[in-house]
C-alpha cells in the first residue's frame, strides 16, 4: 500500500481497501482461508499464522527461487513448519487467446479462474469453467 501511495495511485488502494482483512481475521480464520503470499508477509505470517494444516501452492518459474533471498527464506520458513507444498504453474497476465491455446494443449478437466475481476468472462470460452466464491472449500487432487 505505501507504494502506491508513493507512486499516487490512491485511487487503486481505496477501491480494494473495502476488501482488505487484518492479519489478526486471517489467523482466527485460517483453517478456512486461501491467500496470495509473497515474501514480504513473512513477518507476519510468523506473528500470526500457525499453519498446522496449511498448503503452499507456488505458481511461478521455480527459477526465482534462486534469483530471490526473501523467496528462499520464505519457502525455508514453510518447510520448517512442515507446510505441504505444490508446484501448479498458473498461465500469468496472459491474452484470452493465449488461454485458448493453453487449455486446448492441456485438456483441464477444470477450469477455475483465480486472481480476476473478470472470473465470469471465462464462461464465455471455455465450458469446463467453476467460479469459486470466497470462502468455498476446492479440494485438489
Amino acid at each position: 500500500a505505501q507504494r502506491f501511495e508513493k507512486a499516487g495511485l490512491q485511487d487503486i488502494l481505496d477501491r480494494h481497501r473495502k476488501n482488505g482483512i487484518k492479519w489478526t481475521r486471517i489467523g482466527e480464520v485460517e483453517d478456512r482461508t486461501v491467500m496470495m503470499i509473497r515474501p514480504g508477509f513473512l513477518w507476519n505470517m510468523k506473528k500470526f499464522l500457525a499453519l498446522g494444516q496449511a498448503t503452499w501452492i507456488y505458481s511461478m518459474w521455480p527459477g526465482y527461487f534462486e534469483r530471490s533471498r526473501a523467496l528462499r527464506e520464505l519457502k525455508s520458513y514453510l518447510q520448517e513448519r512442515k507446510v505441504r507444498y505444490e508446484y501448479l504453474h498458473t498461465s500469468g497476465h496472459a491474452k484470452p487467446s493465449d488461454l485458448t491455446k493453453l487449455v486446448e494443449r492441456i485438456k483441464p478437466s477444470v477450469l477455475i479462474p483465480i486472481h480476476t475481476f473478470y472470473a465470469d468472462k471465462y464462461k464465455d470460452h471455455f465450458s469446463n469453467v467453476r467460479l469459486v466464491n470466497d470462502g468455498e472449500v476446492v479440494t485438489i487432487g
